[in-house]
């Protein structure tokens, strides 16, 4: 019985999830089932309506300088790769990419030393660091290893250097 239970509860939040994001608190609550869903591995009908209302609500609305703004970026390359829904989405995120990398270079400058790990900046430029690995890939899909190489390394020294945490 408790397995069904579980049953039904996934198909209604999977039903939740694919319901169209109006606001930037649904965005949130919507991050958060998407995701888990991504994570449990559930590719179906309701994941890729939720994709494709994460893409219209990204379209739709100005960009925030805000975590959950960069996850949805990553979030919805990453489930393009799945669903093949928006080839638009693979050249936004190459492009978009490399002005984040440059925005991170100049706050790479500014940074003496390593982010205070209960920042909330902290969490952000995680987010953006991890949307920067979407313009790595895009880079080695069109041949640029070397580029692609050369951001990886970046993102990594970066990450290592100013983000890293000693837990």
């Amino acid at each position: 019985q408790l397995s069904v239970l579980q049953q039904v509860l996934q198909t209604r939040a999977l039903e939740a999830a694919s319901q169209p994001i109006e606001t930037w608190e649904q965005l949130g609550d919507r991050l958060l089932q998407i995701k888990h869903a991504y994570k449990q591995g559930i590719f179906d009908s309701n994941l890729e309506t939720a994709s494709t209302n994460l893409r219209d609500f990204l379209e739709r609305e100005p960009s925030r300088d805000e975590p959950e703004y960069w996850k949805a970026h990553t979030l919805i390359y990453e489930l393009n790769d799945i669903f093949h829904k928006d080839l638009r989405i693979n050249e936004w995120s190459y492009n978009l990419g490399e002005q984040v990398l440059e925005e991170l270079r100049e706050e790479s400058v500014r940074w003496d030393s390593r982010l205070d790990p209960t920042s909330p900046k902290r969490h952000l430029v995680r987010e953006k660091i991890l949307f920067c690995t979407c313009r790595g890939n895009e880079l080695k899909r069109r041949g640029d290893t070397n580029g692609a190489l050369k951001l990886f390394t970046w993102l990594y020294d970066f990450t290592s250097t100013k983000l890293v945490v000693d837990k």
